[in-house]
């Protein structure tokens, strides 16, 4: 799996995002799922606030400089929640700020690093190799050499459901959780110094359950269930397939999220299913407005939220553009596109509100590979078969063509691409899932 399948990224994207993006102002509660953690650890932040608006959240080390940047958009309900990662910081308190101004609240999290943490390994449970495989990539495996000597055992211990949250045992029902470890004498590695490890548990399908409603849930020390967005069921093995930075306890859940005006028939709706069961996607009154543009900014912060990169750094440099500001919600997100290649402006400015066409879409997402170091191409029709080719800018005919042969954009019925056609939520939708789902099985 590569860099930019995070299971931190992006964790709760949603492209429903507000055109205003208004800030919470109303009272609003914000809650931790753990009291202490330490760097690399991933928690939940939940809360509520007035319904359909975002929520900035900024972390804060003990001398009040920001380590942690993000934005949240709260549901229909008011109610908001994201999986962050703790960033890098020496011993002490994290303040977790949500809302702006003088609307906000906070929750302090003590952080320790691992050597003081006295934790270890607890060893309980059997071995189940045999149950759950894994695979790490290049870098995985020369940081477990580094550290073990090439010496060392991956564990896959069974977990009861019943030592976990309610909320946790809603969405796992009978499904199963493990634990899992790198054990090395009497030492036990959880991070693989910047790699990835990919996973598969073996899964049967109940009766009526739909795969792409199924997902896989990081468990929190407190037993609250983290949903992580990349990771999909392979039919063809009968596995949830997912890839991770860390080892915890996972688990294989179910959340069925569906929309008033998604009808199953849609040829979207696997797409939106796939993504709103991952958190990727929402809704607004219950509605996904399938048909509905989708703008640059909001475009950029699903690509910087599946990034998984610690977006604070982003949040004191100067602007990139002309037009964003220090003060808007999508700043971080559009300097951390602009700074590492996957957008960019004309002229200066960077149009953060101006709607997606199908050809800067199609960029975007090569560029984003390329930043994840992801850019295997297939053979499949050339772009010059479209009608309307010739109308295609040349400075996106190699990403449209990248795109294509990957199967993640398509033509219309007639023969043409439409390239500076608006593209809409559920070609969005597309888009993103399948893209998603290929970085993940490849």
């Amino acid at each position: 799996m590569k860099r930019g399948l995070s299971i931190f990224c992006i964790l709760v994207v949603l492209l429903c995002v507000c055109q205003t993006a208004a800030l919470a102002a109303d009272p609003i509660t914000v809650a931790v799922s753990a009291a202490t953690a330490q760097a690399g650890d991933t928690l939940t932040v939940s809360g509520t606030t007035t319904a359909d608006t975002w929520v900035s959240l900024r972390g804060l080390d003990g001398d009040g400089s920001i380590v942690y940047f993000s934005a949240v958009l709260s549901d229909a309900s008011g109610s908001y929640s994201q999986i962050f990662k703790v960033p890098e910081m020496a011993d002490g308190t994290l303040t977790l700020v949500a809302g702006n101004g003088s609307m906000t609240a906070s929750a302090e999290i003590t952080i320790y690093t691992s050597s003081s943490s006295g934790t270890s390994s607890s060893g309980s449970g059997s071995s189940s190799a045999l149950k759950v495989s894994v695979t790490f990539d290049s870098v995985a495996q020369a940081a477990l050499n580094e550290k073990t000597n090439g010496s060392y055992t991956v564990k896959a211990n069974e977990v009861s459901v019943s030592s976990l949250s309610d909320a946790a045992k809603a969405l796992i029902g009978s499904r199963p959780v493990y634990d899992l470890r790198v054990v090395s004498g009497d030492t036990t590695i959880s991070y693989f110094g910047g790699g990835w490890a990919t996973v598969r548990i073996p899964y049967t399908l109940a009766s009526g359950e739909d795969a792409n409603r199924l997902v896989i849930c990081l468990i929190t020390d407190s037993g609250a269930p983290g949903i992580m967005p990349n990771c999909v069921f392979d039919a063809h093995t009968a596995e949830m397939v997912f890839t991770t930075t860390h080892f915890s306890t996972f688990a294989v859940a179910y959340n069925p999220v569906s929309f008033s005006d998604v009808s199953d028939s849609a040829w979207y709706a696997d797409y939106v299913a796939f993504l709103a069961a991952r958190g990727i996607v929402g809704g607004n009154n219950g509605a996904f407005r399938p048909d509905s543009s989708i703008t640059r900014a909001e475009f950029v912060t699903i690509l910087a939220r599946m990034s998984g990169d610690n977006l604070s750094g982003y949040t004191a440099t100067p602007s990139s553009f002309t037009d964003v500001t220090s003060s808007d919600w999508y700043f971080a997100m559009v300097q951390w596109a602009y700074e590492n290649g996957a957008a960019s402006g004309y002229d200066g400015k960077f149009n953060p509100n101006a709607v997606i066409t199908r050809e800067q879409m199609a960029v975007m997402l090569y560029r984003y590979a390329k930043y994840a170091g992801d850019v295997s191409n297939a053979e499949g029709m050339s772009a010059r078969e479209f009608s309307d080719y010739d109308s295609i800018s040349s400075w996106a005919q190699a990403s449209v063509q990248w795109a294509m042969n990957n199967s993640i954009i398509e033509g219309n019925d007639d023969g043409s691409f439409a390239p500076a056609a608006n593209a809409t939520r559920a070609q969005a939708a597309k888009m993103i899932a399948v893209m998603l789902q290929r970085m993940i099985e490849s």
